[in-house]
């Protein structure tokens, strides 16, 4: 693993990224800076490698767009690869965090992929609104859950959503707290 100081030369070099709105809502809202230092990273990592492509999995969707957004500042042939979410058997997003959940955190997090069909379903056949209501009451109701966020957006924006329109794909992304550990999940609507 190289030192600091040969990643990052400059130690007074500020490299300031412009990603609109990108960086500040969802994740960036509740993560300040977060995608500022993933992008300063990844920038120097796609320097030193120069890869053809980069594949980064798509649980970390927001940082998946910030990455593409990247590249483009960049003015990079890169071709980012969104990969899909791997799941445990009990459809829990595959996750280093999940290890740190106790057994009976574990099993309040398996909560998280069924509460999120549960609302596609309803965001689909009753609006949005519907949608983030029967999530916010089914985590209110889950001892050692604590629901950060739970949003609707457009896949290529992540503008939030309040109606569904036909044609328009659309995603919905959460957070939540298990215990101390925050878990984060994706489902693309219909």
């Amino acid at each position: 693993m190289p030192p600091v100081d040969e990643m990052y030369p400059e130690k007074d070099e500020k490299i300031n990224f412009d990603f609109g709105k990108l960086d500040k809502i969802l994740e960036g809202e509740h993560r300040p800076g977060h995608f500022k230092g993933v992008a300063q990273i990844v920038k120097r990592f796609f320097e030193i490698v120069q890869p053809d492509k980069a594949f980064f999995g798509s649980k970390d969707y927001q940082q998946v767009m910030v990455v593409k957004d990247l590249v483009k500042q960049m003015h990079s042939p890169i071709e980012i690869v969104a990969c899909p979410i791997l799941r445990e058997k009990d459809g829990l997003a595959m996750s280093s965090r999940n290890a740190l959940l106790s057994r009976e955190e574990r099993k309040t997090a398996s909560a998280v992929p069924a509460i999120m069909q549960k609302a596609k379903q309803l965001a689909e056949s009753d609006g949005i609104e519907s949608a983030k209501a029967f999530v916010k009451i089914e985590f209110s109701s889950i001892t050692g859950a604590k629901l950060d966020y739970y949003e609707i957006c457009r896949t290529n924006t992540l503008d939030i959503l309040s109606e569904l329109k036909p044609g328009e794909k659309a995603i919905s992304l959460i957070a939540v707290f298990v215990g101390k550990i925050r878990l984060i999940d994706n489902l693309i609507l219909d």
